[in-house]
């Protein structure tokens, strides 16, 4: 709690809270904005952010994709939100509620290309350097003087379940788009588990949630590089004009970031867990391409997941549904950061609960 008389209640209730409006001009402010540009220095070096990269707090992800999608609107009212089947189910409902065409394949007339860096589902990694590196073979007729003509059969995203990337294939016709499109990240999963480079793979943005890193649930966190015209969602002169909204200063910003885990460090205890699973006549999805080490993905057999999650939770066992990436809803997912909470006492129980309720 506050001591003192604290005389600026139309402020904030800073006596209840414990924190002072960010605005005000007190001692512990100054700290506080000191942790927080250590927090972004850590970030950008994280991140290989270009200099003079700007970094934004908001409510989340979704916040960030709503935003990116409205700010690529603002520069090409007319062009197309590209993705690929690793999205969240919130980057086509907010291209949608932005009125702006969604779809998996590339198009001439691309305003954003919108990357999910890891499969939320199955942990798969998105070939970020292949799709840049085709994206980098296209003329963009708004940065040249001299006009191309195409018939419209431009190399499509190739999206099945396989590997999403772009084909190119510059031998039959020239590479062309009208305008180059954003290029932005989702590192929701990926942040502090794989390397993510914006300067190689010219990034206009990445983006992830604070609480992925253990962070407060409800603070995002949106990286601008510099040189761009930037058109935020909500307006207002907080955040450098990058965002309206009382700054979330109640936040440990030393605690966040601590440190980066390896793509590799728990192989073998995934092939362990998958080897026990499968002897148990249990399916787990085995990702075709690259992934990360620590989700599994465990087929139940029907759409009876939200129920085995309640089960397990009573019994102190906590695994994730799919409520935001499955269609099928028959599935459960098994994430795990520390490899000590995977083992077999742990997936006998997953085991035996699933034929329980079968």
């Amino acid at each position: 709690m506050l001591k003192g008389a604290y005389l600026n209640y139309a402020s904030t209730n800073a006596k209840v809270s414990g924190n002072f409006n960010p605005s005000d001009i007190y001692s512990d402010n100054t700290v506080l904005m000191d942790k927080f540009g250590q927090f972004v220095h850590k970030l950008c070096v994280e991140l290989n952010a270009p200099i003079g990269s700007r970094v934004i707090l908001n409510s989340g992800s979704t916040e960030s994709i709503s935003n990116v999608i409205f700010w690529a609107k603002n520069i090409n009212p007319f062009g197309t939100v590209v993705g690929t089947d690793f999205d969240h189910s919130s980057v086509k409902a907010n291209a949608e509620l932005h009125k702006m065409n969604y779809q998996q394949k590339l198009h001439d007339n691309t305003s954003l290309l919108f990357l999910t860096h890891v499969k939320s589902s199955t942990g798969e990694i998105l070939d970020v350097d292949k799709i840049v590196d085709n994206i980098n073979n296209y003329t963009f007729i708004n940065e040249e003087s001299t006009m191309f003509i195409t018939d419209g059969s431009l190399p499509m995203m190739n999206v099945d379940d396989e590997q999403p990337s772009i084909i190119t294939d510059s031998s039959s016709f020239p590479l062309v788009m009208q305008n180059r499109p954003l290029i932005v990240l989702d590192a929701a999963q990926s942040i502090m588990k794989i390397p993510i480079d914006m300067t190689k793979w010219t990034l206009d943005a990445v983006f992830f949630s604070l609480h992925k890193l253990g962070g407060p649930i409800g603070v995002g966190v949106l990286v601008i590089a510099p040189g761009k015209t930037f058109t935020p969602l909500i307006a207002g002169s907080q955040q450098d004009g990058l965002r309206g909204g009382t700054f979330p200063f109640n936040i440990d910003f030393e605690k966040i970031m601590v440190e980066s885990s390896s793509i590799r460090s728990r192989k073998k205890k995934w092939e362990k867990a998958k080897e026990f699973l499968e002897n148990e006549k249990i399916s787990v999805y085995s990702p075709k391409h690259k992934h990360l080490y620590n989700t599994l993905l465990i087929d139940t057999k029907d759409k009876c997941s939200d129920a085995l999650i309640k089960i397990l939770a009573d019994d102190n066992i906590y695994v994730g549904n799919l409520t935001a990436c499955s269609k099928g809803g028959h599935n459960i997912r098994i994430s795990f950061d520390n490899e000590k909470e995977i083992n077999n006492k742990i997936l006998k129980k997953i085991v035996k609960t699933i034929n329980e309720v079968h």
